[in-house]
């Protein structure tokens, strides 16, 4: 195993942790405040982050311990992720902003 690999994992765990930390509050938030107008936003950026911790460190140990499905199974599922939440936030603002306007 090389250095890098376990440098690369080190940084991505703190850095997972501090995701994972922001996730959480912002999910906690959205559940707490449910009759609050923005509580999906929050509620479905918490889980995007959350997500995005869970997929990362899945690339992560595959990276460090050289297995290519966990890498690539991670990798698929995190972009399938990023795109269905995104779509989803993206029709949730737009309807914040239309309910604004109208």
């Amino acid at each position: 195993m090389t250095g890098f690999a376990w440098w690369f994992g080190t940084l991505f765990t703190v850095g997972a942790l501090a995701l994972l930390h922001s996730g959480g509050r912002q999910i906690v938030r959205g559940l707490r405040q449910s009759d609050a107008a923005d509580a999906p936003i929050w509620l479905t950026r918490g889980l995007r982050e959350v997500l995005i911790v869970v997929c990362g460190t899945g690339i992560s140990l595959g990276y460090v311990f050289d297995i290519e499905a966990l890498l690539m199974v991670s990798a698929v599922v995190l972009a399938e992720e990023l795109y269905e939440t995104g779509v989803a936030l993206f029709i949730l603002e737009r309807g914040r902003a239309l309910d604004a306007v109208g």
